[in-house]
This record gives structure tokens, C-alpha cells and sequence, in this order.
């Protein structure tokens, strides 16, 4: 025979006694309620590039106006990995952290809109420098304004660790 002929040969199957039927239902129920038992919490966006964190069970978003994905995915990863009693101190934390980087964000996000609507449409050399420095000054904020908003909330996952337990 051919390898071909040998992989799509037909298996007899025998049959399953009802008490193995029994057995694999339960074990089958077992590993459903092991899954149900987890955190489920997804990342999605929308239209104006803003993200939100969506419990899986309840399908109602629990952190949103999120400016960062890199932030949003690591608030997901956190809820994700943490024990069910410290969920909810874990989203109000969270929560704060994002509410007092989020106004900085959006500006320097809305200002590098502008700045770039600029250079596109000026003529005038000496506004192309001006416009050209505050975008260059306008990005940098913005990426330590991300980094600050991302490292504080992986020290919110830190805290979050019972490392008595380990």
C-alpha cells in the first residue's frame, strides 16, 4: 500500500461501553467547569482608536478610553492572571491609572495630528521648523507618557502576586 492509501484508510471504531460513555461526560463536565472557573478578559477597539477592556462572561467593558494597546493588553494579561478576589481592587486601580495618563495622551496624540496636518499643508519654511521642533518635542512626551502608563500598570500586576503562595 501506498502512504496515501495507508492515511486515508478508514479505522473501525468499536463500540464505547455506556459506563466509558458515563466517564468521558464526566471528565468532559469537569474540564468545562475548570475553564468556567477562569478570568476571561479581551481587548477590543474601536472607531476612534481608543480600547477597552471587556470581561468575556458579561460582555460589558470594564476599563475604557483606553489611549495605549500596549496598555490595554496588559491590563487584559493582569485581570487574566490574577486570583478572583482581587479583580475588582485590581479594575479600580487600574482604572485610576489610566484616568490620570489618558488626558495627557489624548492631547499629545491630538496635538501630533495637528502638527502633522501642518507640515502637509504649510508653505512657509520658518513654520515648518517651529511645527517640525514642538511635533519632535509632542512625541517624545507622548512615548514617556506611554511608558510611565504601561510600567504603572505592571507594577499594579506586581503588587497583585501573593508571593506567599509561591
Amino acid at each position: 500500500m501506498t502512504m496515501a492509501k495507508q492515511n486515508t484508510k478508514p479505522i473501525l471504531r468499536k463500540n464505547i461501553s455506556k459506563k466509558k460513555k458515563n466517564e468521558l461526560a464526566k471528565k468532559l463536565e469537569q474540564a468545562v467547569q475548570n475553564v468556567s472557573k477562569r478570568n476571561f478578559y479581551f481587548v477590543a477597539g474601536d472607531n476612534n482608536k481608543l480600547y477597552s477592556v471587556v470581561d468575556g462572561k458579561t460582555k460589558q467593558a470594564q476599563i475604557s478610553r483606553i489611549p495605549v494597546g500596549q496598555a490595554a493588553y496588559t491590563i487584559c494579561s493582569v485581570l487574566n492572571k490574577a486570583p478572583k478576589p482581587k479583580i475588582s481592587p485590581l479594575i479600580k486601580r487600574c482604572k485610576e491609572i489610566v484616568d490620570k495618563h489618558s488626558d495627557k495622551l489624548l492631547k499629545h496624540i491630538n496635538d501630533l495630528y495637528f502638527y502633522n496636518y501642518t507640515l502637509d499643508t504649510t508653505n512657509d519654511l520658518d513654520k515648518i521648523i517651529v511645527v517640525q521642533s514642538r511635533k519632535d518635542i509632542s512625541l517624545l512626551r507622548y512615548y514617556d507618557e506611554k511608558r510611565s502608563l504601561v510600567s504603572s500598570l505592571h507594577n499594579t500586576s506586581v503588587e497583585s502576586i501573593d508571593y506567599k503562595k509561591l
